[in-house]
């Protein structure tokens, strides 16, 4: 499936996003066909001429709504990761189909082992910012709000929890799962991916063990 069928763009995220209908169809134009850009190139080949010839558009269009390369790359970034943690809540609030936690676990990492298996793109896009920004990522309060999820559920008994600190046990969870972006983008090759998710999953089924109970 081409990225420019599937990849949705949401309202923009490091701007205010355009009143009009056309120049938000603009602004769409030009994050799709950097986004196409980036399936067969790398971030650091990423030009406004390139994204405006990918979009048959003029460049002074692209500089209208970004001005730098770096504003497309993080738009994008917000864009998909805002589209994971929309999939990771309805993976972790839908307890009827994901009855336990073993079930739920491996559902969540599917969600982010599809991004990186069939968004070519997305593996790019992390890479660029955690080089950029030291390790940090941008969606730090996305991050908050599922570990701020997961502690208020547990502290509610869910997955039988008992044993431990909700709120900490929600925060090492949540920093063992974000590891396995870091590792892939700095260290494993792509082919290495599946290994690691699987042995992340190992790993974090290990932890949650010693508090959450079928």
């Amino acid at each position: 499936m081409a990225l420019r069928d599937s990849f949705e763009i949401g309202p923009l995220k490091t701007r205010e996003d355009p009143p009009q209908a056309r120049a938000r169809q603009r602004a769409n134009t030009i994050l799709r066909a950097a986004a196409e850009f980036l399936r067969t190139h790398a971030v650091n080949e990423l030009t406004t001429t390139l994204i405006a010839e990918e979009a048959s558009i003029p460049v002074s269009s692209v500089y209208r709504y970004f001005p730098t390369v770096d504003l497309i790359v993080d738009e994008l970034y917000l864009q998909v990761t805002e589209q994971i943690d929309a999939k990771l809540f309805e993976v972790l609030l839908d307890t009827e189909t994901h009855t336990d936690w073993r079930t739920r676990l491996g559902a969540v990492m599917d969600v982010v082992r599809e991004y990186f298996n069939l968004h070519p793109y997305y593996r790019k896009l992390l890479q660029a910012i955690l080089i950029r920004t030291g390790g940090l990522a941008l969606d730090i309060a996305k991050q908050d709000s599922i570990t701020l999820h997961l502690a208020e559920y547990w502290g509610a008994g869910g997955d039988n929890f008992k044993g431990g600190d909700p709120m900490i046990t929600a925060q090492i969870t949540m920093q063992v799962f974000l590891s396995v972006e870091s590792i892939l983008v700095s260290q494993a090759a792509e082919e290495m991916a599946d290994s690691y998710f699987e042995a992340l999953k190992l790993n974090l089924e290990s932890y949650l063990a010693n508090f959450l109970s079928d």
